[in-house]
């Protein structure tokens, strides 16, 4: 499972789901498995299980790990790393501990660990002003916005809803409207994917974070003087 679904709208757990589901893991003799290919070293140096204080006993991460380079991690309690070695568990690939990749994951953890995080909480101190912004642009000129996710990922929702608790929600957005934003935003300079997901990384600046907000409020003014569904 993914702690935060990023890839179905970026809507976060409600307060103590992780905790519920670690217990009926527990309780059930089952495998915690999280997917953190997003959330891990974006939401939290620990990723999810750090930030909600939730233990996984297997989980994966990528993507961020090797500041862009190609390499996923595949993470987990020793006993059950140990079965890969000793319990009959296959495991191969052609690229397995590449060094180079590896330096890379090496020099990009320790660049986002120094200070004690220091980067990663001014990419989330970013991506929340975004988030913020974003929201009230939208809403300012009357069109049904709505903005969920964390700092680092986050997407935007045409929406009537005032939350979002679990992916079927997201099929009350807009999509037409969302397609709109999109190809307008892109034509203002700012891209974002096609499910309409913003990423913010450690190099941004306020500077950027302005440029982002100038635009959008733009496209804002052009969405609210056209027919909204």
């Amino acid at each position: 499972m993914e702690p935060v679904l990023c890839n179905s709208g970026c809507i976060l757990p409600e307060d103590g789901y992780l905790a519920r589901v670690r217990e009926l893991c527990d309780r059930h003799g089952v495998l915690l498995i999280f997917d953190e290919i997003i959330t891990g070293f974006r939401l939290a140096l620990g990723g999810a299980q750090q930030r909600y204080g939730v233990a996984a006993d297997i989980a994966t991460f990528g993507k961020a790990v090797a500041g862009g380079l190609p390499l996923s991690v595949v993470a987990g309690r020793e006993e059950i790393m140990e079965m890969t070695f000793t319990g009959g568990v296959a495991f191969g690939g052609t690229f397995n501990g590449n060094p180079v990749s590896l330096a890379a994951a090496r020099a990009t953890l320790e660049e986002l660990s120094a200070d004690g995080g220091a980067a990663l909480a001014h990419a989330n101190r970013l991506g929340r002003l975004l988030m913020e912004q974003i929201q009230a642009l939208g809403r300012s000129r009357g069109i049904p916005l709505l903005v969920t996710g964390m700092g680092t990922a986050f997407s935007v929702h045409f929406t009537r809803r005032e939350r979002l608790v679990e992916y079927r929600d997201i099929l009350d957005d807009d999509g037409e409207l969302l397609a709109r934003f999109l190809r307008l935003a892109l034509q203002r300079g700012v891209y974002a994917l096609p499910d309409g997901r913003f990423y913010v990384s450690v190099v941004h600046s306020e500077k950027e974070v302005d440029q982002t907000l100038d635009a959008l409020g733009r496209v804002f003014d052009d969405l609210a003087g056209a027919p909204l569904t």
